[in-house]
């Protein structure tokens, strides 16, 4: 999106080669129980998963900032890099982000103490069914497993979240 609004629950975005998810020239993003699982075998990938962006740089050479607004509730963010979110910050305009108990692979040396990270769980691995085929369920020992927060109805496949999962799919 680029000064896009979207909205997207239940959703599995995977195998990108590039971004899974670009939030360009700010908008307004809310991503809920969606699971960005980046695992790009046919080629070197060098974007990660997330972009978190605020501005874009005119023919003129000059940056136009925009308000960015982007929210991430029990989602799972993970992929092949050491990384899976890119933060690019104008300071001129507003650059809001929200990873609301999620599970996130990340630049180790991000501060997650502050409001912009809750109840969040840190570079571990969800431990999907099999990444390199695309079963992003989660196995019985996934980190993921009752660490979201509810209510919710129900999962991509409509099974109920009675103590919610984080990512797109509720562990049976």
């Amino acid at each position: 999106g680029q000064g896009a609004h979207i909205t997207a629950n239940n959703t599995v975005i995977s195998k990108c080669g590039q971004y899974a998810v670009a939030c360009n020239i700010g908008g307004t993003y809310n991503f809920t129980h969606c699971t960005f699982a980046n695992y790009w075998n046919y080629s070197n990938r060098n974007t990660p998963s997330i972009l978190l962006n605020n501005y874009y740089e005119g023919a003129d050479g000059n940056p136009y900032p925009r308000d960015l607004e982007a929210n991430f509730i029990n989602c799972i963010i993970d992929g092949s890099l050491s990384t899976e979110v890119s933060f690019q910050e104008n300071k001129e305009r507003d650059f809001k982000y929200n990873f609301n108990h999620c599970l996130i692979k990340l630049d180790p040396t991000i501060d997650t103490d502050n409001e912009y990270y809750e109840s969040v769980i840190i570079n571990q691995s969800p431990k999907f069914v099999d990444n390199t085929e695309g079963d992003f369920h989660l196995t019985e020992d996934s980190p993921a497993i009752d660490a979201g927060m509810g209510p919710s109805d129900s999962d991509i496949e409509g099974n109920p979240r009675n103590n919610p999962d984080i990512g797109a799919y509720e562990f049976e």
